[in-house]
């Protein structure tokens, strides 16, 4: 992965906490083995000052002209830059104003803070619209935002809420330097002077309510010239003697300084993040101050608040019973722990290439029947793919598991009656696709299930010559049950376009095997935990001690739900059992309709579940019958299996497994009604007098480790990684 970095706006001098957060980053990068693979963009000024701190480095450099800084930075960022950037994977704008161009690779900026927009009297009216339009432009044209705080991000969420779903929260990075001995405590340091904002009057004025109660010194580091009204304050106070201006002082001198202080004060009216009081906490210095949002959330409400901001007595008040009643040093102790395992430079620079990496393999996840239990799948799936991939959802209207952030719900055909309007609108989300494939630098594609096979194959060799995307698909039931020729033709040519196949059983394997698939991963589908979807509802039915069977879901042929039927239909023991009862739901597409006499211990309805009925009537069971004809896998057996229910299930493709391996109940081997008759005879006669055996613990935690969507995820993961890294 190689990294562009712009540090065309820092100046010839040190600029602050803004420049120190990137030099610690790329500091982090280089520790982390990145060292060669980072561009640098920066001015001739600044060149030797990159080199030093990464020599393998590439540094392009631009010659300062004689113009405004901000218009020939402007003017790099927008027209040269695009120069330098082959092979480039990422460009990062760590700070705003980042041009009007356009990028073909993904581009992060990096604003610190909106203050302008939430602090407007404090900024003149010309300022505010320059900075309105830059911003924007910035946040229109960069794919990603990155806030440096919760508190940061949500300010950029509140003012800029069409761009919500670019802002990724990282903390700035901290380096910090061990010392060795015994503090002196003998000062009281501030720290980065120079901006307004920062409200050193009203610790000028505290410190001077105290001159005569403390013995610490008042240490001010940084430019104080930029805020010159402080240096007047202090000679107005005559506090010439007591407090120090340090001016700028570099990383060591500061680390010195904190070694031997006593306590870091803050009266800031505004922080996007608070770095020095991190890195206070780092040196074990206690920190007093105000209770901005930001500065309480990077010292974890375990500072020394105060408020408001500009009450200097209230300030005074904290700065004299801290001194008076000083921390206990194993507290922290405890504090600087935490303050380096959340800001340590090693940390956040390997968080940034985290997400570097999880922004350049972008991965768009399509299943247009994403509802009922495919949407559990789905879900599930997401939820358990490594986060060195940015995964995008596309999914269906109904699809009713909103906790997955990158969803768009696209697909609206299901809602449709007339098959043309049907197909168009099926075609139309997948034009929509097509479209966001270019947009978002999509590198792969996951499909799942296709309701247009030939259209679908035309498309995805489309994205394949035109953007060179790889392709996943996954065959859930091989070439699907029940299906005709013509359509089989059509799923083998989407199949044939596919660099990876994944599908559910080793016998579905072999049958892709046999068709001269090759490029085949066999990946274990997780449970299906209905309760995520659907609570329970009550239902007309009344179970007492009866032990309840079932088959829930469409009646078809495939499925064996005729054969059922007729069994137990033509079982007199069957029927006159009054302590069993069958359960048949589901919308009947077979062309046989049974009878059903009065007063059956048969329960049959023709008519679509409501599925929080499912999830009750799956309750209400105790053995799912399965004697499908054909299938690879089941969603109901993998529904049911998450309940931990018992089978009688037919030998057919693997849905058996389980059943064995478990020993959750009958595998059977039947084709015919009188053949399932007389076993269910048995296995009811068997229950009558042995009862159901309860599931062991150890054996349901044995089911929920065989079925896990954690191992599901992590191997689709090598899936994706294994076609991305050999790009």
């Amino acid at each position: 992965m190689k990294i562009a970095i712009d540090l065309t706006s820092y100046q010839p001098v040190f600029s602050g906490g803004k420049e120190k957060v990137i030099l610690n980053l790329i500091k982090g990068f280089c520790r982390l083995g990145y060292e060669s693979d980072i561009v640098i963009f920066c001015y001739d000024y600044y060149k030797e000052q990159i080199k030093e701190l990464i020599p393998e480095s590439n540094i392009i450099t631009f010659k300062r002209k004689n113009c405004k800084k901000i218009i020939q930075d402007l003017y790099i960022r927008t027209f040269l830059f695009k120069k330098y950037l082959d092979g480039c994977d990422i460009l990062f704008f760590p700070i705003y104003y980042t041009g009007f161009a356009k990028y073909r690779m993904k581009t992060i900026v990096l604003p610190h803070d909106i203050q302008f927009k939430s602090r407007k009297q404090s900024f003149s009216l010309a300022i505010r619209i320059r900075d309105s339009i830059m911003y924007y432009a910035d946040f229109l044209l960069r794919d990603h935002i990155i806030a440096i705080s919760e508190f940061d991000e949500k300010e950029i969420k509140k003012y800029y809420p069409r761009f919500s779903d670019k802002v990724k929260m990282i903390y700035n990075p901290i380096i910090y330097q061990e010392h060795i001995g015994q503090s002196k405590r003998e000062n009281i340091i501030v720290i980065n002077i120079a901006y307004s904002h920062k409200n050193i009057e009203t610790i000028l004025k505290a410190y001077k309510l105290l001159e005569d109660k403390i013995s610490q010194k008042l240490i001010l580091v940084g430019d104080a010239g930029k805020n010159s009204h402080i240096i007047k304050l202090a000679e107005k106070l005559q506090m010439d003697e007591k407090i120090i201006f340090t001016g700028h002082i570099d990383d060591k001198a500061l680390a010195d300084l904190f070694f031997n202080s006593a306590l870091y004060v803050t009266a800031s009216e505004y922080e996007g993040f608070g770095m020095v009081s991190a890195e206070a906490m780092m040196n074990r210095v206690p920190v007093v101050s105000s209770s901005q949002p930001a500065l309480k959330e990077v010292t974890f409400n375990k500072a020394l608040y105060y408020e408001p901001y500009n009450d200097e007595h209230k300030l005074a008040d904290i700065i004299k019973r801290t001194l008076d009643h000083f921390p206990d040093e194993k507290y922290l102790d405890e504090l600087k722990q935490k303050a380096t395992a959340n800001y340590g430079y090693l940390e956040i620079a390997s968080q940034y290439l985290t997400f570097f990496q999880s922004i350049t393999n972008k991965i768009f996840l399509v299943d247009p029947m994403s509802y009922h239990n495919l949407a559990l799948y789905d879900y599930n799936l997401i939820q358990n793919i490594s986060s060195k991939f940015s995964v995008s959802f596309f999914g269906n209207m109904q699809f009713a598991l909103n906790e997955i952030q990158e969803i768009r719900k696209i697909y609206r055909y299901s809602n449709i009656r007339n098959n043309c309007f049907k197909a168009i609108s099926y075609l139309n989300s997948q034009w929509t696709l097509c479209r966001q494939v270019k947009k978002e630098k999509c590198r792969l594609i996951h499909i799942q299930w296709s309701r247009m096979p030939e259209a679908d194959c035309f498309l995805i060799k489309y994205l394949k010559m035109r953007f060179g995307i790889r392709f996943v698909y996954t065959s859930h039931d091989t070439f699907t049950h029940n299906m005709e020729k013509t359509k089989k033709k059509s799923f083998i040519k989407l199949m044939n376009c596919a660099d990876q196949l994944i599908v559910h059983t080793e016998k579905a394997k072999k049958v892709l095997n046999e068709h001269g698939f090759t490029k085949v991963s066999v990946i274990n589908h997780g449970l299906l935990d209905i309760y995520k979807l659907y609570q329970p509802s009550p239902v007309a039915f009344e179970k007492e001690d009866k032990v309840v069977f079932s088959l829930l879901g469409y009646m078809e042929e495939y499925k064996g739900t005729d054969l059922l039927l007729k069994a137990w239909l033509r079982s007199e023991k069957l029927m006159s059992n009054t302590k069993i009862s069958l359960i048949v739901m589901g919308k009947n597409k077979m062309a046989y309709k049974p009878q059903i006499p009065d007063g059956s211990n048969l329960l049959y309805k023709d008519e679509l579940i409501k599925d929080s009925e499912f999830t009750r009537w799956m309750e209400l069971s105790d053995v799912v019958i399965l004697p499908y004809q054909e299938i690879s896998q089941s969603g109901l057996l993998l529904t049911a299996l998450s309940m931990k229910k018992h089978f009688i299930v037919n030998d057919i493709g693997e849905i058996a497994y389980p059943v064995k391996k478990f020993n959750l109940g009958w595998v059977i081997n039947e084709k015919t009604v009188e053949g399932l008759r007389m076993k269910l005879e048995d296995i009811v006669d068997h229950i009558m007098a042995e009862g159901i055996m309860p599931l062991r613990d150890d054996v349901a935690k044995q089911i929920d480790e065989e079925f896990s969507w954690e191992q599901a995820g992590a191997m689709t993961s090598s899936v994706y990684e294994r076609l991305l890294l050999s790009d």
